[in-house]
């Protein structure tokens, strides 16, 4: 099998199987859309297909190339990062990036999905952007 290790080909069964488990699923919900003419399975379908190519291309690329072991990886250390807290600011906002999934979920219903996720993607991205001024400019 060449460069092919077993748990490459326990990973693309793996892959594979779900994919194809996934597809026989859509045969359930398959009805037709009135404005798109792939019915109600046709995103589905083809994410799973693409899955089941990038498993099979992964095991190719595998058998072909083999596992090149990294002697290095690039921007990551062994060590773990030491976290530094620096006042009620970090905490808060450490809190609310770990409690906003919790309130974007529960305002799903009552606002809606279109409506609640963008606001859900500023305010995850709002804090990353400046931290500065991020949503607790008032802690300060």
């Amino acid at each position: 099998m060449g460069k092919l290790k077993k748990s490459d080909l326990i990973e693309a069964v793996f892959w594979l199987a779900l994919a194809g488990i996934f597809f026989a699923v859509t045969y359930d919900f398959n009805q037709p859309i009135e404005i798109y003419k792939f019915g109600a399975t046709g995103w589905p379908r083809t994410i799973l297909l693409l899955i089941a190519l990038v498993a099979l291309g992964n095991v190719f690329y595998t058998l072909r190339h083999g596992g090149k072991d990294l002697k290095s990886r690039v921007g990551a250390s062994e060590e773990p990062d030491q976290i530094e807290y620096h006042g009620l600011r970090d905490y808060l906002k450490t809190g609310f990036i770990l409690l906003l999934p919790f309130a974007y979920a529960v305002s799903l219903k009552p606002v809606g999905f279109y409506a609640g996720t963008p606001v859900f993607i500023a305010l995850i991205c709002w804090p990353g952007a400046n931290a500065d001024s991020a949503l607790f400019w008032a802690v300060q």
